[in-house]
C-alpha cells in the first residue's frame, strides 16, 4: 500500500464509507503472493473496516521488476477482471451485500 493511500484511508472517519461499493487492485512483481504481499488485499480489509462493501474479486496484475510495465497478457487479465467486477457490482448484488 502506498503512503498516499494509507494516509487517505487513515483520514477517513470510522464509518466514512458505510454503504459505498468499492473494488481494489494492485500491481506487483511475479513473486509468490506470500512473499510480495498484496496491496489490494490490505486495502480491501481497511475499506471493509470503514464500512464499504468490497465487491469481489480483488485484482492483482503483474509488472516487470525493472519498471512498472505490465507483463504480457496482464492487460487482457485486467480487462477480464473489470468485466467480472462490472457483473458483480449490479445494484441488486451490492444492496444484498454480495
Amino acid at each position: 500500500m502506498t503512503p498516499v493511500v494509507r494516509q487517505y484511508l487513515d483520514a477517513m472517519s470510522a464509518s466514512g464509507l458505510r454503504g459505498v461499493a468499492a473494488a481494489t487492485f494492485d500491481t506487483r512483481v511475479g513473486w509468490p503472493r506470500w512473499l510480495s504481499g498484496s496491496a489490494a488485499a490490505a486495502i480491501a480489509r481497511r475499506l471493509r473496516r470503514l464500512g464499504a462493501h468490497v465487491v469481489d474479486p480483488e485484482g492483482s496484475f503483474l509488472v516487470t521488476r525493472q519498471s512498472p510495465v505490465l507483463l504480457p497478457g496482464e492487460l487482457e487479465r485486467a480487462r477480464a477482471w473489470a468485466g467480472a467486477l462490472a457483473d458483480a457490482a449490479t445494484p441488486e448484488r451490492v444492496a444484498a451485500g454480495r
